[in-house]
This record gives C-alpha cells, structure tokens and sequence, in this order.
C-alpha cells in the first residue's frame, strides 16, 4: 500500500507542472465589485427611500399613541374630580381609549415587523439582482480571455477563512469587470447645458418674487 501511494504521489508530482501550464487561473472580488459598481449606490438609495417612508408612517402611528395617552391621562384626572352622577360615563369612555390605544400599540408591533421583512426583502432582491448582473460580466470575460478557474476573493469557508489564502496581483481581473459594468453610468450633463436649463427656471423665480 505504502508503494502504491509513493508511486502516486510522484506520478501526481510529475503532472502537475503540466497542469499548471495548461490552466489558466484567474481571481475575482465579488464585495469590491458591488462597491464600486454604480448601480449599487442607486439601490441603495432606494432602499433609505423605502427605509425613510417606512419611519414616517411609523412615526405618524406613534403620534396616535401620544394623543391617545394624553387623553388617558386627561380622562384619569377628570375622573378624579368628576360627581358621581358623571362616573360611569367618564369611566366608560376612559375605558374606551385604552382599548384604542392597545389596539394601536398591536397595530404599531405589527407594522414595525411587516416593513422589516419587507425593507429586507427588497434589499436582497436588489442585491441579488445587482450580483446576478456583475456575474453576467463576470462570465464574459471569462469566455473572452479564456479562464479555466476563478476564484472570489471574497468568499470564506464556514469557520470564516478566505478560500484563497493568497495569489498573484496579476490574477485578479476585478477592474475590468468593474471597468465594464460602469460603461453603463449614465454621463453627467455638461455645465453649459446644465445652465442653460436653469436659467428660464430662476428667472420665472425671479418675475414671482417680484410680481408678490
């Protein structure tokens, strides 16, 4: 057995120069892409859009609970001093504004965990879609230079260590992928044109500051 496994190993030892040679090894950061890619700030955005719409409405709902204790506590001190003839009432409607007020704390509880999911939802999908179109390049190029292996710098195993512990600078072919997904960055306006669409806007401003 021991001689079957020398015999191996040489013969192992013997090819893999030859592998070596035919291979073409290439190295890719899938985080540094999603960086630096354009679309991804405009993703994220949306997602603080979504993410600020959310708060208000939550805000609103808080608001709601603030008046509701407030009348509580205003409904509590008439109480106090009410005649007796005036008790039940009072005590009725007190009792109605704390049900309403625990009926809307639910409500917020069910609001807050329903924008969650939906706020991470949205992200993953974003996400994923953003990943699924840096891959789409990223296979491209592949094919146009003819890789036979890629690996992503930025994956890890499950204890946490990088797959790849080390390679060539010259391996990494992240820049071009990420120098082709931002062929697609729509080109800033140039200033004269950018100008010349302001100037009609300010100088309606101006004909109303005046005419007010």
């Amino acid at each position: 057995m021991n001689l079957r496994l020398c015999l191996l190993s040489a013969g192992l030892l013997l090819v893999a120069p030859q592998i070596r040679a035919e291979l073409k090894v290439g190295t890719f950061d899938l985080n540094r892409a999603l960086a630096e890619f354009h679309k991804t700030r405009d993703a994220e955005l949306r997602v603080l859009e979504s993410r600020d719409a959310a708060r208000k409405e939550l805000d609103e709902r808080l608001e709601q609970r603030r008046r509701l204790l407030e009348e509580i506590e205003r409904l509590n001190r008439a109480l106090a001093s009410a005649p007796p003839s005036e008790l039940e009432a009072k005590t009725k409607e007190r009792d109605g504004r704390i049900e309403a007020c625990r009926e809307l704390e639910r409500e917020l509880g069910q609001l807050r965990q329903t924008r969650e999911r939906e706020l991470a939802g949205k992200s993953s999908r974003l996400r994923q879609g953003l990943v699924e179109e840096i891959l789409r390049v990223v296979q491209e190029q592949v094919k146009q230079d003819g890789y036979d292996l890629v690996f992503d710098l930025s994956g890890g195993s499950f204890n946490g260590v990088p797959l790849l512990l080390s390679a060539r600078p010259g391996f990494d072919f992240t820049a071009t992928v990420v120098r082709r997904l931002n062929e697609s960055r729509p080109k800033p306006e140039p200033a004269a044109k950018a100008e010349s669409k302001r100037a009609p806007a300010a100088a309606a401003t101006d004909a109303r500051a005046k005419s007010n």
